[in-house]
């Protein structure tokens, strides 16, 4: 099955799921590697809890997957560009509720050991041999896992600041460190992480978050913006616990000519209150990915409205390249030190401040900066981080 893949094959195991229609930084890089290598990305691991939400209709995931009704391995397509072997976990034991990180630990080593075995006939079923194993933002299942997979490499690709993260705050830093004695590498998605993390290891290195320049960018040339009497503010992410929806109310009430569009999937719904019924602001469903575009095209102003804290501040947006490579003017909040972007991209400081960039931008968006600001996207096209990435996984 590997005859014509002439690099060394990869295990990636993921922490956010195969499916979903958000961006996802990992399987834009996998789906690059996978071009020319094997590649098996082991899918979420679902809890058993989560298997009995799914049976009563409460969430929407391939369970019949999950229990081996259906093959847990299987070719799938990505992005009609490559072919990536994703491979359902079995469900685990929800060990994150638990007080004791002695017993948390004692779970997540029951659990890594049914994982292991998982992934171990997998390999002997493709009958891969001296794999790259690329652990992606999952700690928790690298632990015990480390040189499990008779692994060439262990590889830690980290794009989030996991002890800002809500869902494992409990235990997530803990884990984590002990982790990081275990691998070989690790590449951050942002300076600000390797900042952090390099403190941790003595081989940490950066490969930033980038844009598929192709897609978003050819759709802007190909196509015409649609008519529109009024100007439209745009969004495109997770509506989650990121977001200042004090500045989205703000700005809306305080500009209501304008058209608020907020597109991304809602992760908790209550944060949403201080924007509920405000007339310019329209919330739309996340989209699949290649439809993206099309929505962007429609917009005249772009925003990031996230909150400055712990775990923003680590953050590398893979929207601001997105937005960038359709030309589209930006305002951001100073969640995080993005210096390379200061000349082409507004911050506001303060929800005042915001509100005046986006009346700056209104009036004025020379046409000579739409062309600096695609020229800057192509440069951070995810062809030319997949070049840095596998330059460090090779060496």
């Amino acid at each position: 099955m590997t005859e014509n893949r002439d690099q060394a094959p990869i295990i990636c195991i993921g922490f956010t799921g195969w499916s979903g229609n958000f961006a996802k930084s990992t399987l834009q890089i996998m789906g690059r590697l996978a071009r020319k290598r094997l590649v098996v990305y082991v899918d979420y691991p679902f809890t058993i809890k989560d298997l009995i939400d799914a049976l009563l209709g409460k969430r929407d995931i391939e369970w019949k997957r999950i229990v081996g009704f259906k093959q847990r391995l299987r070719e799938e397509a990505y992005q009609s560009e490559s072919i990536i072997y994703v491979l359902s976990l079995p469900p685990v034991i929800p060990v994150n509720w638990l007080n004791s990180y002695k017993l948390f630990k004692m779970g997540l080593r029951l659990n890594s050991w049914f994982i292991q075995k998982t992934i171990n006939r997998s390999i002997r079923q493709l009958k891969i041999t001296d794999p790259l194993v690329i652990n992606a933002y999952n700690p928790f299942y690298g632990l015990f896992n480390a040189g499990k997979f008779k692994e060439r490499k262990l590889v830690y690709y980290c794009y989030d600041e996991i002890s800002g993260s809500p869902w494992a705050q409990k235990y997530g830093a803990m884990i984590e460190k002990e982790y990081l004695k275990k691998v070989d590498l690790i590449i951050t998605s942002s300076k600000a992480l390797h900042q952090s993390k390099e403190k941790l290891h003595a081989n940490c290195q950066v490969v930033e978050n980038g844009v598929d320049f192709s897609m978003f960018n050819s759709y802007y040339n190909e196509n015409e913006r649609p008519q529109q009497t009024e100007t439209t503010i745009g969004y495109i992410g997770s509506l989650d616990e990121r977001i200042d929806y004090q500045l989205l109310r703000y700005i809306a009430l305080q500009r209501p000519q304008y058209q608020y569009h907020f597109v991304g999937r809602v992760v908790f719904p209550e944060l949403l209150e201080p924007i509920r019924n405000i007339p310019n602001i329209t919330l739309i469903e996340a989209v699949e990915y290649h439809k993206l575009p099309e929505l962007l095209l429609s917009f005249d102003i772009t925003i990031i409205p996230f909150l400055k804290t712990k775990f923003t501040k680590n953050i590398y947006p893979l929207k601001i390249n997105e937005y960038l490579a359709m030309g589209k003017p930006v305002v951001r909040t100073d969640f995080a030190c993005l210096p390379e972007f200061d000349k082409l991209v507004e911050v506001g400081k303060t929800h005042h401040e915001f509100l005046e960039k986006l009346d700056y931008l209104v009036q004025s968006d020379p046409a000579e900066l739409k062309q600096k600001r695609i020229d800057l996207s192509k440069q951070n096209s995810w062809e030319n981080r997949v070049q840095q990435f596998t330059a460090l996984i090779s060496g």
